[in-house]
Parts: structure tokens; C-alpha cells; sequence
């Protein structure tokens, strides 16, 4: 029997730093990403692992960027929802951000755990030979220096 699930909207002044928190709790954590257009087209990407996760004030309005450890980065524009599905512990499966042009953007997570009871580091937090201090990702390497998508 599976568990039940709860969907929460989170308060869009709240976005950046729930992201934020959102993206460094999960960092390496494999899951599958759905984008539904407006349209109804579907894109599904399994396996992936998140990297980070921002928000950034553009003229047409808010962009959340989502990143991945191997792959480009995914620009949600105009977003108006962003909600976060917990299983019946209050862990978070998954992740939803609506657009204002209908399109659905969902993230779900292979697993699920609560960050505090994940043991150690995922593999995708381990450089060797490199300190964590001077490492940069790609993903924040190539918005900083274009300030366009990966």
C-alpha cells in the first residue's frame, strides 16, 4: 500500500529561499523530471541528478533554474506556482512548478528520506582531488559568464 501524499503550495515570497534550501537538501539526489507545455507536449528526463536549484529576476518576470549534475540547465520562465508533494513522514517527493503559460514542470524523486536520515554524502558530492571550496558547477560557471542556459 503506498503512503499518502500531501501537496503544498509554497508562498511565492518565499521561492528563493525554500529553492534554495530545496536544491542543497537534495543535491545529488536522482530523480525523473516531467515538463508538460502548455500544449500538452511531454518531455521526460529519468535518472537525473539535481545540482541546484535558483530563482532569477528577469524583465519578463521570475526564471527558477533548474540544474543537474550531468546535463543542461532547465529554465522555468514565468512560474506561478511552485508546490512540494510529502509522503505521509513529511518527506519530499517531488517538486511541481506551474507556469503562467499552463506548462507543468515536475521533479520527483526516485526515493524519498528525510534529509537528516540520509547517511553521508551521495556520490555526486565527491570531487576528488578538488576542494570543495574552489569547485564551481558548470551550471553556475556558464550562467555567471553568458548568462544564458548550459
Amino acid at each position: 500500500m503506498r503512503a499518502p501524499v500531501t501537496m503544498q503550495e509554497v508562498p511565492s515570497a518565499e521561492w528563493r529561499p525554500f529553492l534554495k534550501r530545496f536544491g542543497r537538501a537534495h543535491r545529488a539526489w536522482l530523480g525523473t523530471m516531467h515538463w508538460v507545455s502548455g500544449h500538452g507536449n511531454v518531455t521526460t528526463a529519468k535518472r537525473v541528478a539535481l545540482e541546484s536549484i535558483s530563482v532569477d529576476d528577469h524583465l519578463s518576470g521570475k526564471i527558477v533554474r533548474l540544474c543537474f549534475l550531468e546535463g543542461p540547465s532547465i529554465r522555468v520562465e514565468r512560474p506561478r506556482a511552485v508546490r512540494i508533494e510529502r509522503n505521509d513522514r513529511g518527506a519530499e517527493r517531488a517538486l511541481e512548478i506551474e507556469t503562467a503559460a499552463r506548462g507543468l514542470l515536475r521533479l520527483a524523486f526516485r526515493a524519498t528520506a528525510l534529509p537528516e536520515e540520509v547517511d553521508g554524502m551521495a556520490p555526486g558530492e565527491v570531487w576528488p582531488e578538488r576542494s570543495l571550496a574552489t569547485v564551481e558547477s558548470g551550471c553556475e560557471r556558464a550562467t555567471r559568464e553568458s548568462g544564458r542556459d548550459v
